[in-house]
């Protein structure tokens, strides 16, 4: 049976969240935890989703349309086991742009130099799916508190989502 590849929207411009109205909260009852509870993975999950929320910003305020995450993952996932079979093996392979060595279009450039000055502290990868030692199907996202945001693709024929400029969302903001 043929694996289904799912079909993704456009990426949009993501609504605000409401971590904004939540984070002096959940910042002060993460210290006190750690404090005095001596219990500080709450305090890294906080710490992680205030970096992710605060790039989500950046990037929204700097016009970068995002794809949903939920919606790549679920891509890559079906991609990969679409290649999967006894003869070949497929995996997603993440690469630092400065060390990814196959050309990337312009466009696709020029949107990651508008990323990266929305977001200097953090690296840009490109994911593409390798079968063997061939390689298909990259993606360009930058890596924020161990959360990717995916916002360029090329030479993908059957990923049809949309990208669209998208205010973060409590959906959007992972731990």
């Amino acid at each position: 049976m043929a694996t289904k590849i799912p079909v993704l929207t456009k990426p949009t411009l993501r609504p605000p969240s409401i971590l904004g109205e939540f984070a002096d909260l959940e910042a002060a009852v993460a210290k006190e935890a750690a404090e005095l509870l001596h219990y500080s993975i709450f305090t890294t999950v906080t710490q992680a989703r205030q970096k992710q929320h605060a790039a989500m910003e950046a990037m929204y305020n700097a016009g970068i349309k995002l794809y949903s995450t939920k919606e790549v993952v679920a891509y890559m996932a079906a991609m990969q086991k679409q290649h999967n079979t006894s003869v070949y093996t497929a995996a997603w392979k993440h690469y630092p742009v400065q060390a990814y060595d196959r050309r990337i279009p312009i466009d696709v450039l020029q949107l990651a130099i508008t990323v990266k000055k929305a977001l200097p502290a953090h690296t840009i990868y490109v994911s593409e799916l390798v079968i063997q030692a061939r390689t298909v199907d990259p993606f360009m996202y930058v890596d924020v508190a161990s959360r990717p945001f995916y916002f360029a693709k090329w030479d993908e024929p059957t990923f049809k989502a949309t990208s669209a400029l998208r205010k973060p969302t409590d959906d959007d903001v992972t731990f």
